[in-house]
């Protein structure tokens, strides 16, 4: 089976060469392709992909850069009959594609399958999450969407229209999830070590925060509810992935709503500002530490609003989709 490898980048001069030689060694004896689709980075990335057995496509306006594009663009220029995507700062176990093409061999109804993610985080902000355990055999579960990262089956995909979406800002993958669930396919997650994700480690997470909010990365919160209104379970099994930024989101209306009580009484704002003193010193207390707290509360409020703007958006065809690109290298 011919696999086609979509690396999807923005600035990643740092991890890209070790990215795109693990992939090269993972696929090594196999019917390959690999293109990366880089989002108009302006440090070194395409310079130092340039010198790999790689195809190399580029986004010519920037303002078309958003998470769901990428992968989008790499698929629509690809021919495998199965399909890898992964973001520039991920590193790829060497083994883990030879050893999950057979799954694909032996079902049919199988519509990708992931493993598992060693995260690599600043643990000043963070808990370091690290998911790499060697179990045997192998133990599999079925999962309603991946983590960006993953191998999809071509002919699913082509059954439900396109990879990602390329208007969203973020969660891209649940939207593929939730498509391929409806058209009946199963999603796995295999117990084997599929990627080490570095995860800004040489920025400061607060600046992450500022950053991803610029880029309104926060704004796939609310989209994906928009898009599947009329899904009931689909709709249910988002907002449970939400459920911080909802209650951040209603908070955030409370706000609003006391604040447009003034013209009447000032009861309702105390009641408001009493509240919140009082959440905030409990999450103070659950977090321990200054910075994780003013972490959280800084990320749960671009959330929020994330979650509001982002549902407000209109809905876009992606059938009409026609991105400007430039072919560097194919």
């Amino acid at each position: 089976m011919k696999i086609s490898v979509i690396i999807k980048t923005l600035n990643e001069e740092k991890h890209i060469e070790e990215c795109i030689s693990s992939v090269i060694s993972a696929t090594n004896g196999l019917d390959r392709e690999i293109i990366l689709v880089d989002s108009v980075s302006k440090d070194n990335t395409v310079k130092l992909a340039y010198k790999y057995p790689i195809k190399i496509i580029t986004l010519k306006n920037k303002d078309d850069a958003r998470c769901g594009i990428g992968h989008q663009v790499g698929y629509m220029m690809s021919k495998g009959e199965l399909i890898y995507v992964l973001d520039g700062d991920m590193i790829t176990n060497k083994d883990f594609i030879k050893r999950t093409i057979p799954y694909f061999e032996i079902d049919q109804n199988l519509g990708g399958i992931t493993g598992q993610m060693e995260d690599i985080k600043d643990e000043r902000y963070h808990t370091k999450t690290t998911h790499v355990l060697k179990t045997q055999p192998i133990k599999s579960s079925e999962v309603d969407a991946f983590n960006g990262f993953g191998i999809y089956r071509r002919s699913a995909i082509e059954k439900i229209g396109f990879l990602t979406n390329p208007y969203f800002y973020s969660h891209e993958d649940y939207d593929i999830g939730f498509r391929l669930k409806k058209k009946g396919y199963n999603l796995k997650k295999i117990e084997i070590p599929l990627i080490t994700h570095y995860r800004h480690t040489d920025k400061n997470p607060m600046s992450v925060l500022v950053y991803k909010f610029k880029k309104k990365y926060f704004l796939g919160n609310g989209q994906v509810l928009r898009y599947y209104l009329n899904n009931k379970s689909i709709l249910i099994k988002h907002m449970k992935k939400l459920k911080i930024e909802i209650v951040t989101a209603i908070w955030q209306t409370g706000l609003l709503l006391s604040l447009l009580s003034l013209i009447y009484t000032n009861t309702i704002f105390i009641a408001y500002i009493i509240l919140s003193l009082i959440a905030y010193c409990g999450v103070l207390a659950y977090k321990k530490e200054y910075k994780q707290f003013l972490y959280s509360i800084i990320g749960w409020n671009f959330g929020g609003l994330g979650l509001i703007f982002g549902f407000i958006l209109p809905k876009k065809d992606v059938s009409g989709l026609k991105p400007e690109i430039r072919v560097i290298k194919f």
